[in-house]
């Protein structure tokens, strides 16, 4: 299989997605175990790993933590309508809130989706009213709640 990450083409074999599979399910596997499991030698799954990091498969190994847990109780959901010519910039603004933890591109039109945590519904009108309907570009502004999480597989 051939990924285009960043405008670079890299290559992923059958072995490649045997551990990516495994880390899928375990991050925190040990190469020792993870060779065992694909039947291949440590260093060989180590190089691997190395690789696909290097390459921009595997971003980053992380925990999903339940979001009450986090410190801010309320995780929300908005959409921003973007002015085609704004989008990349009003991403870059926005990702630099400390509030927003995740920001994409959707499809459909010129619309971020983003990710944050705030303490209440208070905060969250605060952050709309001081942050991004100051924010040249954005011409609608949508908000959702999780109200209850059902699944949240990574795969």
């Amino acid at each position: 299989m051939e990924l285009n990450i960043d405008n670079k083409i890299v290559s992923v074999d059958d072995i490649d997605k045997k551990i990516i599979a495994e880390l899928i399910e375990n991050s925190r596997i040990s190469f020792s175990d993870l060779s065992e499991k694909i039947g291949i030698s440590r260093v060989a799954v180590s190089n691997r790993i190395a690789r696909l990091e290097e390459d921009g498969v595997i971003e980053k190994f992380t925990i999903n933590l339940h979001y009450s847990y986090s410190r801010k109780k309320t995780s929300t959901y908005i959409e921003l309508t973007v002015l085609p010519s704004r989008i990349a910039e009003v991403a870059k603004i926005v990702s630099e809130y400390k509030e927003i933890v995740v920001v994409y591109q959707m499809s459909g039109g010129c619309i971020l989706h983003i990710h944050g945590f705030f303490d209440d519904v208070e905060e969250i009108q605060q952050f709309i009213e001081n942050n991004l309907k100051h924010i040249e570009g954005i011409q609608n502004i949508k908000i959702e709640f999780i109200l209850k999480k059902y699944k949240s597989d990574f795969v």
